[in-house]
Parts: structure tokens; sequence; C-alpha cells
């Protein structure tokens, strides 16, 4: 999505020059109100100075082995397969905010905290996954390209779902 924004504003503004940063959220919103950034794609800005505008949605998925036969209808279905594998995660250095929601999301919700397994990327998360007894839990976003040759579920409850935004000064 970004990159066709990108193609579409530079087409119209060739004058502009455009640099792409990746930072995190809190980042984001520092350099924003310091006048350093103009716009910022990342979620809903924890400052009410900052103006923002939705531009789309998120959501975690369970992602597992393509010959497990498992189906989730509750917390408790969740529960028993965090309790029967072990969860790949990316480790914390290098995605702080995806462990955090993603630790967040099993807390808010009471669901168990299993072995967990960290990976140096997210790439290697979904490899992981695909192996015997192991799951992973990441946006849909990261894996959206990739759905065909993955297993996955739709997660729900609190912090399952939110928010990705455009803001700017």
């Amino acid at each position: 999505m970004l990159p066709e924004m990108i193609n579409r504003y530079t087409e119209h503004h060739p004058m502009i020059k455009i640099q792409i940063h990746e930072l995190a959220s809190a980042e984001q919103e520092k350099r924003l109100l310091s006048g350093e950034l103009d716009i910022a794609f990342m979620e809903k800005p924890v400052n009410k100075q900052i103006k923002y505008e939705e531009i789309d949605t998120d959501h975690l998925l369970i992602i597992s082995n393509r010959k497990d036969n498992f189906q989730i209808n509750n917390f408790n279905d969740i529960n028993q397969i965090l309790d029967k594998n072990t969860l790949c995660l990316p480790n914390c250095d290098s995605h702080f905010e995806l462990s955090q929601k993603i630790s967040k999301f099993l807390s808010r919700n009471s669901l168990n905290f299993p072995q967990v397994h960290y990976t140096n990327n997210v790439y290697n998360t979904i490899s992981m996954s695909d192996l015997h007894s192991n799951v992973t839990i990441l946006p849909n976003n990261l894996v959206h390209n990739i759905k065909s040759k993955i297993k996955y579920h739709e997660l729900m409850g609190k912090g399952s779902k939110w928010e990705k935004d455009q803001n700017g000064k």
C-alpha cells in the first residue's frame, strides 16, 4: 500500500524529496512533535496533539503447521493450542512493538504464556511455525502475501485488532 501511495504522490509532486525511515510508533510521535517528521504511518497516536486519519486496520493471526487440524472457536481452544505447542516469536530487540502487542493480547485475554522460542526475524518465525508442535502469532500485514502457503486463523478478543493511521502535523 505504501509504495503505491508514494509513487502517486511523487508523480504529482516531483520536486518534493521523500525520505523513508523505519521507526517505532513512539519514536515517530516524538519526531512528529519536534518537527523532524512531516508525516508518519503508525498505530493510533497516544499524544492528543497529533492529528491523524485512519487508513487501514490490522489483526493478529495464529499460524501453525499446515498439517495441524485444530479449530478455534473460543479462548479455551487457543489455550489448548498454546499449551501443546511452542510459541515462536520474533525477538524483542528487533520487533519490540510487535512483541509488546502479542504479550498484551495474551495477558488481556487471560491466555497461557506457553513455552516461547525467539527467532531473529519474522521469516524465521513463520518457518518455525511450519514445523511440528510450533505456532506463532503475527499481524496479518506481515503475512498477507504468503497466506496461500501457511495455515492460519484470525484471532479474536481484546487487542487482536487495531487501527493503522496516517499522522501529520
